[in-house]
């Protein structure tokens, strides 16, 4: 999955930057209703700002599994944390991390991608003009993608059957927190 995370990522740094060479000088980056422009940029600082956009977006998407193992658990968000954030468990939830944001990361890129391909061809029409309706429909596809990976996510982190509570929850106390799969 990384490798596609990476390829999508190239991809779309390389749409940026042909882009950049077949854009007017200057570039409605934002439409209205009825796919009227109502923002523009030069194309210079139209291309730095999806270069540094999908390059923060590909940064925050490749360390966020490593962070989640390195960073106090009372930063990180995730379901049934106290479970997963056990140092037992790390590997595996740093892998579950890195399957899930890597997978993200390239739908993504791939809505970049396609985004930028839409804004392309309306500027290439003078006055500029957006096909709305390809719009919203990737749009509604990108969002639906997104509630997917959501229930995804938190089904991927859930405790297994017979799973032990975790420390310092009520129904440990006095008890041993050690789970099946951690005696000896």
């Amino acid at each position: 999955m990384r490798l596609l995370f990476i390829a999508t990522y190239i991809v779309a740094m390389g749409i940026s930057i042909v882009g950049y060479s077949m854009s007017p000088e200057h570039v409605a980056t934002h439409f209205g209703i009825g796919g009227q422009p109502d923002g523009w940029m030069s194309k210079e600082v139209s291309l730095g700002f999806f270069l540094v956009l999908k390059t923060m977006l590909f940064l925050l998407m490749w360390f966020t599994p490593v962070l989640v193992t390195r960073i106090p658990s009372r930063w990180v968000n995730l379901p049934n944390k106290d479970y997963w954030l056990t140092e037992s468990r790390m590997p595996q939830t740093k892998a579950k991390m890195d399957r899930s944001m890597s997978e993200f990361g390239a739908a993504i890129m791939v809505f970049f991608i396609f985004v930028e391909l839409v804004v392309l061809e309306a500027n290439l029409f003078d006055p500029a003009q957006l096909d709305e309706r390809i719009f919203l429909t990737a749009m509604g596809l990108y969002l639906a993608y997104v509630v997917v990976w959501t229930v995804r996510l938190y089904r991927g982190f859930r405790k297994p059957a017979g799973a032990w509570p975790p420390v310092g929850s009520p129904a440990t106390k006095g008890r041993s927190t050690m789970g099946p799969d951690e005696g000896i």
